[in-house]
């Protein structure tokens, strides 16, 4: 493929944005990178906006055809304190509303913009039936930054098309919750977290990319749509998983909850709570997740860490 087609990825400095950066370099993409400091990276122009005090260099909008929107504090880093919270989702709607901006009052050429959100979105409240893009939202901190990050998403110019995905908890040997969850189940054992019968809707970062390559490539692809694999598991179920591809004992009890919640405060709901989420709607467009069993993505996994 010649390199034709030209990228736009904010947040690429993450965990996303830097396999997502290899795979469209690998696939024939000239790539751009759009944040908070210039970074030098092989065959990648790096630019600078300040969401602060809105500013944006424009000269990194030059020949773009699609943005991948991935800018957005980790939620995972630092306890969650109310300025923790306030840039946790100023960060996500401030710089949408950067873009958008510009997009509105520059000449460009962009046809779509693919963005990150999560299924946080649907709260933490467990039912019979998995979630799906038709629910509506939770009503706890993770839901109500789900719904103004896609609802400034939406807000955009409205001759670019939309795509947000719903993004589950995204498995990687390079960062992210798998190697914190490893690093103790290789030196002893597994036990489940709390209950254990929470559910974990994941997703391998193989399947993100090539989601999110094939949001370009499908032309007629907007809307919204859960990005997770086809089967969800329970956290008691993943360590049991864990256990057997690291050969490692399995313990049936973990820490209590209460336990959890001390050490986290409202943190430690991420992991005591999970909902089971729908991605029929995704599979149904066409698109083919690579590891749709949790035993297939432990294998790729543990061969890299």
């Amino acid at each position: 493929m010649e390199k034709k087609t030209t990228v736009l990825i904010t947040g690429a400095s993450g965990l996303i944005g830097t396999a997502l950066t290899r795979k469209l370099l690998n696939a024939g993409y000239r790539v751009k990178h759009l944040g908070r400091k210039r970074k030098e990276i092989p065959e990648v122009s790096s630019y600078v906006w300040n969401i602060e005090k809105a500013t944006i260099e424009s000269e990194a909008f030059d020949g773009v055809e699609y943005i991948v929107h991935l800018a957005g504090a980790n939620v995972g880093e630092g306890r969650w304190t109310a300025q923790r919270k306030d840039e946790i989702l100023t960060s996500r709607v401030g710089s949408t509303l950067l873009l958008n901006n510009w997009l509105e009052e520059n000449q460009h050429t962009v046809k779509k913009i693919i963005a990150a959100s999560a299924i946080g979105f649907y709260g933490t409240k467990q039912r019979i039936s998995p979630y799906t893009e038709e629910d509506l939202p939770g009503k706890d901190f993770m839901a109500q930054v789900c719904v103004a990050w896609e609802t400034s998403v939406m807000k955009g110019p409205k001759n670019i098309q939309k795509l947000i995905y719903r993004l589950g908890v995204v498995l990687s040997s390079e960062g992210g919750a798998y190697p914190k969850l490893v690093q103790p189940i290789k030196l002893l054992a597994a036990s489940p977290i709390g209950s254990g019968k929470q559910f974990l809707s994941w997703v391998h970062i193989e399947d993100v990319c090539r989601a999110m390559i094939w949001g370009i490539e499908q032309p007629t692809m907007e809307g919204i749509f859960n990005l997770t694999a086809p089967n969800p598991v329970t956290n008691a179920a993943l360590m049991q998983a864990l256990a057997k591809a690291y050969q490692k004992p399995y313990i049936p009890f973990g820490p209590p909850p209460f336990a959890l919640k001390m050490l986290l405060g409202e943190q430690a709901d991420m992991v005591l709570e999970g909902v089971a989420v729908n991605s029929e709607k995704l599979l149904k467009h066409g698109f083919e997740f690579r590891y749709s069993r949790i035993e297939d993505a432990l294998e790729n996994l543990k061969q890299k860490i």
